[in-house]
């Protein structure tokens, strides 16, 4: 048997934050796990897009409506968050999860906006002989 873990980016990650540092954190998180940041669209957002350099900000996108997303990092008020819950479950699909930073670092857990890829390949049935399995 062989077994093999990889991890993968999540796709769109949506950031809602109140203001420019927090959204910058937001985005440096999901780039720094090859995700794609889309940006809530509002004044935070588009102050932010203005300073960064071109190269980083032509990776991102500002977003008026939820679209196809993997998950959502969110900074702010308990109200604006239930919003976000609400909207989010209003969806068709899966569960996307709303993250937001952990209680004792401060900082938003990477490990959250990858996903596990696991590869399982048993050769038992075929002996042990790998090259049984592909006889036609």
């Amino acid at each position: 048997e062989k077994n093999t873990l990889r991890f993968a980016a999540r796709g769109n990650v949506l950031c809602v934050a109140p203001d420019e540092e927090g959204m910058l954190e937001q985005v440096a998180a999901v780039l720094a796990t090859g995700n794609e940041p889309l940006l809530a669209d509002g004044d935070v957002a588009r102050a932010l897009l203005k300073r960064l350099p071109s190269v980083v900000a032509s990776r991102m996108r500002l977003v008026r409506k939820i679209e196809d997303i993997a998950a959502a990092l969110f900074e702010g008020d308990p109200h604006a968050r239930a919003q976000l819950h609400a909207e989010l479950a209003q969806r068709p699909g899966a569960v996307m999860p709303v993250i937001t930073r952990g209680p004792i670092t401060g900082r938003y857990p990477l490990y959250r906006l990858d996903a596990e890829r696991v590869l399982s390949v048993n050769t038992t049935a075929a002996g042990g002989n790998t090259t049984l399995m592909t006889l036609g």
